[in-house]
């Protein structure tokens, strides 16, 4: 599993796993259902553990405020970013 750089203070960030990318992802992409739009059998209360973590690594307030920080940061693309 690979594990993404979030940051620079190791006190303030943890690495983000593939998994918690790429709900920021869909969220980033305006999926309603985060994380069943790559794996359909995805609970919804994993996706929120997951989500929440992402959130808590990233020192985030809410789970808008984790994608405004990946967004910047690059750990995530913005649908204006696709190619």
């Amino acid at each position: 599993m690979q594990a993404y750089d979030t940051g620079n203070d190791e006190n303030a960030f943890r690495d983000l796993t593939q998994e918690e990318v790429d709900c920021l992802q869909d969220l980033a992409e305006g999926s309603a259902a985060p994380g069943q739009a790559r794996n359909g059998s995805a609970d919804s209360r994993d996706v929120d553990g997951l989500l929440e973590s992402a959130q808590n690594k990233l020192g985030a307030r809410n789970r808008l405020h984790a994608v405004s920080i990946a967004l910047r940061r690059g750990i995530v693309r913005g649908l204006t970013d696709k190619t």
